[in-house]
């Protein structure tokens, strides 16, 4: 199906003129990943043109469910057989409303958002609509708003961790970047890395200045290049902040190189876990605390692994839940 043909097809669709064969072959065109940019500016422009009432959904079920109640039943004896009273009408139609209303509501985001994601081991250079570049690391996701973006807003939401090297503009329009625990980032002109993890958020700033807010926590903390706000999640929602002159370190996965500076395993465990999936757990609470110093290259988890179980003189034994277990070497 041409592109042409496929908007003829969505605009009868959504008049209530289209087929069920137009229906399916629509079905088929949007499967493809390609083509679904398309299918929502398309219905940008259709909202546009044709502005749709919203219905109450809640309200038009209980007028329904009150005039079932309310409307006895006939005889089989007295119904036409050819014809249905309007109220049969009327409950499709209220019925097709709910549907809509609902599915409408669980695809908003999907409507709404473009979301770009990296498996485990990958790292996925982005460039956004307005000129700004960002750098997503392994197991991350960034949510982006399909329409607008640029012109009425700048802001995304990050899970995991990313790089952002953020344009200015000419009207200073901000840009804001909100992780997962409500921590939001807001800058005009910067470079600065964000890490939202199981274990909590983090921003390193190399350039510029930004500005952090998050719940809990009253006013605003500015941050000056060369500063590591780190904030722990729950009940260890702590933050601290500190001066790192090797700022470079926090994007090394660009390379991906692993930093690590007597890092405790219980911390490069956990990045295992968040970076390639591989679950690991360590019995002995001492081991926990051992420490590693060095830089290490690594496109796969066993290629970590392998360097991790070297270094500090381990050995990995596979357990029943799938696991690795971490133990000395004897």
């Amino acid at each position: 199906m041409s592109p042409e043909t496929a908007k003829d097809t969505l605009f009868l669709l959504l008049a209530g003129r289209a087929s069920p064969l137009q229906w399916q072959m629509l079905e088929e065109w949007t499967k493809e990943a390609d083509n679904r940019d398309l299918f929502y500016a398309w219905l940008e422009e259709w909202e546009g043109k044709y502005p749709q009432f919203v219905p109450d959904t809640e309200a038009a079920l209980e007028r329904l469910i009150h005039r079932v109640h309310q409307q006895p039943l006939p005889s089989a004896a007295v119904l036409p057989p050819a014809r249905k009273p309007w109220r049969f009408y009327f409950g499709v139609a209220a019925s097709l409303l709910l549907v809509l209303g609902c599915g409408a509501w669980l695809l908003r985001d999907r409507w709404l958002y473009r979301t770009y994601a990296t498996s485990f081991g990958e790292v996925k250079q982005l460039k956004l609509a307005d000129g700004s570049a960002v750098v997503l690391n392994a197991n991350s996701s960034l949510r982006v708003p399909r329409f607008g973006f640029g012109a009425h807003t700048r802001q995304v939401f990050v899970q995991g961790e990313a790089e952002f090297s953020v344009v200015h503009t000419v009207d200073n329009q901000p840009f804001k970047v909100t992780t997962p625990d409500k921590l939001q980032i807001e800058v005009l002109g910067t470079e600065f890395v964000v890490m939202s993890r199981k274990s909590g958020s983090k921003v390193a700033l190399r350039r510029g200045k930004v500005q952090l807010t998050w719940p809990r926590h009253p006013g605003a903390l500015v941050v000056r290049p060369g500063h590591v706000v780190t904030l722990g999640k729950g009940l260890k929602e702590q933050v601290s902040v500190q001066n790192q002159p090797e700022i470079e370190k926090y994007s090394a996965w660009k390379e991906h190189r692993y930093v690590f500076e007597r890092t405790p395993v219980a911390e490069i465990v956990q990045s295992l876990d968040d970076h390639f999936g591989v679950k690991v757990s360590v019995a002995d609470s001492a081991l926990l605390q051992r420490t590693l110093t060095g830089t290490f290259r690594a496109e796969k988890g066993d290629d970590l692994l392998q360097v991790i179980l070297h270094s500090l003189q381990l050995s990995a034994r596979p357990r029943a839940d799938g696991t690795l277990e971490l133990l000395p070497n004897p």
